[in-house]
């Protein structure tokens, strides 16, 4: 029984997922204008990006693509979530879309 201000031992262990994109790479981040997502294996996937709010803005439809450019130029300045999947994975990765100043 633990009582209010007990402290108790947690330990935390790395859990492996058969994820298909080890070497996924998303870049540039911060971003102005396209976002390269590279490092896919050869397979069919979905890319949805999103607000951190949750708002879906944009979702692209690839088959058998190791790279894909996303064009962001029409994005607000703001902080985006990438969720690529397919069949066998699921990865999500934050991204900053910035306006350059004058």
């Amino acid at each position: 029984m633990y009582c209010f201000g007990d402290i108790e031992d947690y330990e935390i262990s790395k859990v492996e997922t058969n994820s298909l994109y080890s070497k996924l790479s998303v870049y540039p981040n911060p971003t102005k204008d396209i976002l390269t997502i590279k490092g896919l294996k050869y397979t069919d996937y979905t890319i949805k990006i999103y607000t951190s709010d949750g708002r879906l803005v944009s979702t692209t439809v690839a088959c058998n693509k190791p790279e894909v450019l996303i064009n962001c130029s029409q994005f607000q300045k703001a902080i985006y979530f990438v969720k690529i999947n397919s069949a066998e994975a699921s990865e999500i990765i934050r991204f900053v879309k910035f306006i350059p100043q004058n």
